[in-house]
């Protein structure tokens, strides 16, 4: 044992080494191995430092996350103001991007539009949470501090809380709503664009359901071609099938029973096709798209997305028709009230007036309509996802020369 010890000494004797086991101690003394996962953990003291300090340090901050125990998360922007999202669920920021990004709004007053929400929020939570975030947009403050509640939502599952227990809300400001009454849809873009990390951001009306493994294995599609062909800038949209869920004579709205793909099929089949004028969803990658440079339409009224066709069709940007592999679903509800409807047609004035700004001559409704999409997703027999250049586009009918463009933004 002397003779160890003597060893030992000697060892330390040498400057460098001495240091370099003072440091090697001390980072024990704070980490202790968790034999349960194999990684080193903070000890018990650093741990609760970490948790009760009440300054704001992203280093720690970082620790904090990545270890996942803060079920609950608000950040603060880069201008240090709340970010105004709360963010519900085990949801970590820092994770890998997802595929998509889900956002739309909510009627918060409009008691004929409940049922049909419910719906929504009903298929929506079969989308997976590995891959997709949810976002909604409120105008009320307290909706910011109470989850999304699924458990009465579908008429038979309680699925909620373990498909995609989280929401993101996210709260609409003068910013998001200077007119008061509906979003700027170029402001919502950028706004989910800056806080959530996804490949694809999709818009949809509050209305629509979707096939979900239809949506998605079509995004992926779609993401393999652009990557392939190196396309940079392209604009994808869909149609939909029109079903009428509010029975006049009950005076109720039809509930889903799970909200599952097989049942958004079995509805499909009953629904009403639309003539390909109706985009009641729109998806961009995070850099496809020049959100910044487009005039300030609002959602819920007619003209953004015939715009936004055309403008694409005049930069001789792609834009891709998904309707042929993805099965939407819009729920015909109840007619709305006479004073809902003076209000609408105040927001129509509004995207129609910027509409001609840059449409000043005569406009054909076909020139904007899915059939002028440059291309087009299709599955074959074996339900193998491809793009095809659409056959039915003809740049004479579907460009309009004398389109004005927006200044770059």
């Amino acid at each position: 044992m002397a003779i160890q010890i003597s060893n030992i000494s000697k060892i330390f004797a040498s400057p460098g080494i001495y240091l370099t086991t003072i440091i090697c101690w001390q980072i024990i003394f704070f980490l202790k191995f968790d034999g349960k996962t194999g990684c080193l953990k903070t000890s018990k003291r650093h741990h609760r430092e970490i948790f009760h300090t009440n300054r704001i340090d992203k280093r720690k901050s970082n620790i904090v996350i990545e270890q996942g125990h803060l079920p609950r998360l608000l950040e603060e922007t880069e201008q240090g103001t709340p970010r105004k999202t709360l963010v519900l669920g085990n949801h970590k920021p820092h994770q890998a991007p997802k595929l998509l990004t889900i956002f739309t709004t909510f009627s918060e007053h409009d008691k004929s539009m409940f049922g049909i929400q419910n719906n929504t929020i009903c298929n929506f939570a079969h989308f997976p949470g590995k891959i997709t975030n949810l976002v909604v947009f409120v105008t009320e403050s307290f909706h910011q501090n109470r989850p999304i509640k699924c458990s009465h939502t579908c008429l038979n599952d309680t699925i909620c809380d373990t498909v995609h227990p989280k929401w993101s809300i996210i709260h609409l400001n003068k910013t998001l709503m200077p007119n008061g009454k509906r979003p700027i849809l170029k402001s919502m873009f950028l706004e989910v664009q800056r806080q959530f990390s996804s490949e694809f951001y999709m818009y949809t009306n509050n209305d629509i359901l979707f096939h979900t493994d239809r949506l998605l294995n079509s995004l992926k599609t779609i993401s393999v071609h652009t990557k392939t062909e190196k396309m940079k800038n392209y604009l994808i949209t869909g149609g939909r099938r029109n079903e009428k869920f509010y029975d006049p004579t009950k005076q109720a709205t039809k509930i889903l029973k799970s909200g599952k793909d097989d049942e958004i099929m079995q509805i499909s089949r009953t629904a009403q096709k639309m003539n390909g004028n109706d985009k009641e969803y729109l998806i961009t990658g995070r850099d496809s798209f020049p959100w910044k440079s487009i005039p300030n339409f609002v959602i819920g009224a007619p003209f953004y997305a015939d715009w936004l066709i055309l403008y694409c069709n005049k930069l001789y940007t792609a834009t891709f028709d998904v309707s042929y592999t993805t099965m939407a679903i819009h729920q015909e509800g109840q007619e709305l009230a006479d004073k809902h409807t003076q209000m609408t047609t105040s927001l129509d004035n509004i995207n129609a007036d910027i509409f001609k700004r840059f449409v000043k001559h005569e406009y054909n409704i076909k020139q904007s309509n899915l059939k002028c999409c440059t291309y087009r997703t299709l599955f074959k027999k074996d339900f193998r996802f491809y793009v095809q250049k659409n056959p039915l586009f003809i740049s004479k009918n579907c460009i309009l020369k004398d389109m004005q463009l927006p200044n770059p933004g």
